[in-house]
């Protein structure tokens, strides 16, 4: 596997993906997106990996789309351009449906399209001197990269017109009060607060971790009564897997289960 602007690691249970473009403020191109659309594909296979973290390499998380790419799209024909943008949005959905807990470490400004690969994580852990930005309004074009599904859904319908009508750049500070980041830390302590996450996360029952997550973002768009029999049918499943039964065990004996097992 070569992936070009990326760079994938894997440490025990947990995977990071790096946006390697820091000339660049790693800005989104279709190529980046091809790699993003490869790398989880084999982490969705590999059962090994239980949390994903997404960070950026230099001093931005993502800067957004690329110029070049922007001025690409301007002279193609709008069903040229559409299906191109149907290519490159794919990662989307593959990230915000991954039945793994995915954690967006955002360590500087993460604007445009690279605020909707926040958005669309799990939780997304800030540096204090991260900035956020839905610009788009800005440029003449509309939110993409599935924001306008994320945003409404975390800052509520009339907080997120008010960030995309206005596109405006705002602090990491005042991300975390809108609920847009998770958690906001000093600079100097973002990859120990992160790697510390990612590791309780990784640590978690695989099954229930997997489920619970695909049955929230699916619920969603549910009612109550599909949402239930979602539950149910998920719980059935995983009164007899081991991790289960390590848990109630560990509960009896009064010490941490161990989810390293293998069903």
């Amino acid at each position: 596997m070569e992936l070009k602007t990326l760079i994938y690691e894997k440490s025990d249970a947990v995977g990071t993906i790096t946006f390697n473009r820091p000339e660049r403020m790693n800005a989104v191109t279709p190529q980046v997106c091809m790699d993003l659309k490869e790398i989880l594909e084999v982490i969705e296979a590999d059962d090994e990996v239980r949390c994903v973290v997404l960070t950026g390499a230099g001093r931005a998380f993502s800067a957004g789309g690329d110029m070049d790419t922007i001025k690409e799209f301007q002279i193609m024909g709008p069903p040229a351009s559409r299906k191109r943008l149907q290519r490159s949005t794919r990662p989307m959905q593959q990230l915000y449906m991954l039945e793994k807990v995915t954690i967006a470490k955002v360590n500087g400004d993460a604007i445009g399209g690279g605020a909707s690969l926040a958005l669309a994580c799990d939780f997304v852990v800030a540096a204090e001197k991260a900035r956020f930005g839905f610009v788009f309004s800005n440029i003449g074009i509309i939110p993409d990269m599935g924001c306008m599904y994320f945003l409404p859904r975390i800052v509520g319908l009339r907080m997120a017109k008010k960030l995309v009508f206005e596109g405006n750049i705002f602090s990491a500070e005042e991300a975390l009060k809108l609920g847009i980041v998770s958690e906001m830390v000093a600079t100097e302590d973002l990859d120990s607060a992160v790697n510390s996450l990612a590791e309780r996360m990784a640590g978690k029952p695989k099954d229930s971790m997997g489920l619970m997550k695909s049955i929230m973002q699916k619920g969603m768009e549910m009612d109550l009564v599909a949402l239930i029999e979602r539950e149910v049918e998920a719980q059935s499943l995983l009164w007899k897997t081991e991790d289960h039964k390590e848990g109630l065990q560990a509960l009896l004996e009064r010490r941490r289960p161990n989810f390293n097992l293998k069903d």
